[in-house]
């Protein structure tokens, strides 16, 4: 549970009081449910391990990718108004929590400078939630072109039109995004952290950066527009590695052994 502590000790530290009590119920919450039942389902390894349980009880079975099922036009009805050529940034974020926006927020520095560069270069962030207005505030704030396009119905057109999808979070057990960029042949660059570290193969289906060292993180993204080979590379080694291990009918079977040792108990 030290995710729960963690975050309790640091409400407390700013003086946020209200919200170091929320955790209390769901500390209690998450530990009563671990105890009182008798298997436990983890869609990640990392999740696996930050909630203790007795290994025999935990099994993990990653989530699908129901992208892979789904077509879609390649033609965003979103209106962007993108120069012809325009390369994109694509970042799809989960705003209604703070750990989750404030790894795409010390991001987008990095990233500004990159574009600053790279005039050629449009970051677009889809996604909404309570704390979207500081992600603007600090787009806002920054040279280079950064949109924040909130709320977007048709996100696979999205991961379609764009060249490199980033995803930086400081909060994440297993995140969908990654998955979807993978089945849209998306090369994905991500912070080496939480549950990013399971799906990415550094190097091979991506990248990952350290998010205090943003040298690193702007000389990744800037070679990668600077190679669409690579690019190329990336997004079908990401694609051939969500086909086999998240395909719906590959989860669908794991999950189906899951219950059937459950049932047969």
């Amino acid at each position: 549970m030290t995710e729960h502590r963690s975050t309790f000790r640091r409400h407390l530290a700013t003086g946020t009081y209200t919200q170091a009590v929320k955790q209390i119920p769901r500390y209690v919450a998450t530990m009563t449910s671990l105890k009182a039942t008798r298997n436990h389902l983890f869609v990640s390894e990392y999740l696996q391990d930050l909630y203790p349980s007795d290994d025999e009880r935990g099994v993990v079975v990653n989530t699908p990718c129901f992208m892979l099922d789904s077509e879609c036009d390649e033609n965003p009805q979103t209106s962007l108004d993108l120069p012809e050529g325009q390369k994109v940034i694509l970042a799809v974020a989960n705003m209604q929590y703070q750990k989750k926006t404030r790894g795409l927020m010390q991001s987008l520095g990095p990233l500004s400078t990159v574009l600053e560069k790279n005039s050629d270069t449009t970051l677009l962030i889809a996604g909404q939630g309570p704390y979207q207005y500081r992600v603007e505030e600090r787009a806002e704030a920054l040279p280079g072109d950064i949109r924040v396009l909130g709320y977007v119905s048709e996100i696979e057109s999205l991961y379609n039109r764009a060249d490199i999808f980033v995803h930086f979070s400081l909060l994440d057990g297993y995140p969908s995004t990654v998955l979807e960029a993978y089945a849209s042949r998306t090369p994905v660059v991500a912070n080496d952290a939480v549950g990013m570290r399971e799906q990415i193969v550094d190097g091979e289906t991506g990248y990952l950066v350290d998010l205090d060292k943003p040298e690193e993180l702007e000389r990744c993204i800037g070679e990668l527009l600077d190679s669409p080979k690579e690019r190329e590379r990336l997004g079908e080694q990401g694609y051939q590695y969500v086909k086999s291990n998240n395909d719906s009918e590959v989860i669908g079977s794991q999950f189906e052994s899951y219950l059937t040792t459950f049932f047969d108990e």
